[in-house]
């Protein structure tokens, strides 16, 4: 249960993954991306962010010390004290504050909604640093599911031409080849270290059509351990 809302597209979202990290060796790396995905942002705003490195800009959010125990007033605090430390005036940017309408809109409705179902923690900032924890175990996803995930090992199998594209996508002008590159950009971009696309052998199509051949876009690509 993710108690705020959880648009990938939302600029406060993803600025809310590093107010609720806390700097550490193990999620150094992920911080630093996300700084850098906020700073990307900022300046696709016409924002200045020439001066604004990841370093700087972690550096500041880990000088916000904060007593607040309300998780979406906690945000609201952090956001406003984040960006006055950065000298940014997003209040004079209507797509900042239009997001950042949003995200809190949502976010309240979302909290109030799961506190009316029994769940009266739901709202403490405890609960929502647990949000972006990092995990330990095995999850198993769709594809579409895992959208805005991330993990150290990605393994993906059923990469095959009537699964990934989908069989009713193979009669577009492409052969499905515009939603299999899709499908396989989102699940290559949730793997932080390593990752394994599998197009396995000997599933079979229905009707006696014999097995399914890998996704085509997979095929196209040579690598040396082709052969074995």
């Amino acid at each position: 249960m993710v108690p705020f809302s959880r648009d990938q597209e939302n600029f406060w979202y993803r600025l809310s993954r590093i107010a609720l990290t806390q700097a550490s060796p193990d999620q150094h790396v992920r911080r630093t991306r996300w700084a850098n995905e906020v700073i990307r942002d900022l300046g696709n705003e016409g924002l200045e962010t020439r001066g604004v490195t990841a370093k700087q800009l972690l550096r500041e959010s880990n000088s916000v010390v904060l007593a607040e125990t309300d998780g979406l007033q906690y945000l609201r605090l952090y956001f406003d004290a984040l960006m006055a430390r950065l000298g940014i005036d997003w209040q004079s940017h209507r797509l900042l504050s239009e997001h950042h309408q949003a995200f809190f809109d949502s976010s309240a409705a979302k909290v109030e909604r799961l506190r009316r179902e029994g769940t009266t923690y739901i709202g403490g900032i405890d609960f929502f640093r647990k949000v972006f924890q990092h995990r330990s175990g095995i999850t198993v996803s769709t594809i579409h599911g895992v959208k805005g995930a991330e993990f150290d090992v990605v393994i993906a199998f059923g990469l095959l031409q009537g699964m990934g594209p989908n069989f009713n996508e193979e009669d577009d002008a492409d052969g499905g080849g515009t939603s299999a590159k899709k499908l396989l950009y989102v699940v290559g971009s949730r793997a932080r270290k390593h990752l394994y696309l599998i197009s396995e052998q000997q599933r079979r199509r229905g009707g006696g059509r014999g097995p399914y051949p890998a996704t085509d876009i997979l095929a196209r690509c040579v690598f040396d351990y082709d052969v074995v």
